[in-house]
């Protein structure tokens, strides 16, 4: 690859790359802290209504809720460590000598950017999911405390 071919390549590339993660980060940002906000708050909520009704205790949603919280914790390190990939592959692609150390670089690195891509999705999933759980227990377990309506 010339010199010429390849600065205009390392622009277009740069520009691409930048974009991407700075679209990528804000869609993270706000999922990951909705999802947090949401796990901790029925977590506290959770802690609360004990109080009142000490059986609800006997819940798996406390561990669920938590679960949850830690997973968003590690989607986010994951969408981190992602974009960090990406900007080293960045590098080593226009740091290698010969095309065939490009492509070996270029490939080394997506299988890594795969991987730590696929770890966020997965952990914004299993959030949910322990989300979900949590509050479908919270409201099984709630259900047969309460009295039954009396006509």
């Amino acid at each position: 690859m010339d010199e010429t071919k390849l600065a205009k390549f390392e622009k277009i590339a740069d520009q691409q790359i930048s974009s991407g993660q700075t679209a990528y980060a804000d869609l993270s940002k706000w999922i990951l802290a909705s999802l947090l906000a949401l796990n901790g708050g029925a977590l506290l909520v959770f802690v609360q209504v004990t109080n009142t009704y000490p059986k609800l205790g006997a819940s798996y949603s406390p561990m669920l809720f938590l679960m949850g919280a830690l997973f968003a914790i590690a989607s986010g390190l994951f969408a981190q460590k992602r974009n960090l990939t990406v900007s080293l592959v960045f590098l080593k692609f226009l740091m290698a000598d010969t095309d065939d150390k490009r492509a070996a670089e270029l490939d080394e690195g997506m299988k890594a950017e795969k991987f730590f891509e696929r770890g966020a999705l997965a952990s914004v999933l299993m959030s949910v999911v322990a989300l979900a759980a949590g509050a479908f227990f919270l409201w099984m377990r709630a259900a047969s405390l309460l009295a039954p309506a009396t006509p």
